[in-house]
């Protein structure tokens, strides 16, 4: 059930505390929660590894440019 109210000329929606669903959002919440962490690691690890990789690959090139001159 929703309760319209008016406040400063404004109206404003307001749920009746009895029919918030808090064990719920919190489940959901708490459950969010290692996801995100997981996500966040993946992520933090993910984007040096490729950096680096590109890297040194190009270092690779590099040398490969530099020894076939030499010769």
């Amino acid at each position: 059930m929703v309760r319209r109210l008016v406040v400063g000329g404004r109206r404003t929606a307001t749920w009746c505390a009895s029919e918030r669903n808090w064990p719920e959002a919190l489940a959901v919440l708490g459950l969010s929660v290692p996801v995100s962490i997981a996500g966040v690691a993946l992520f933090a690890l993910g984007t040096p590894s490729g950096r680096m990789s590109a890297h040194a690959e190009a270092v690779r090139e590099l040398d490969r440019h530099a020894t076939a001159s030499d010769a």
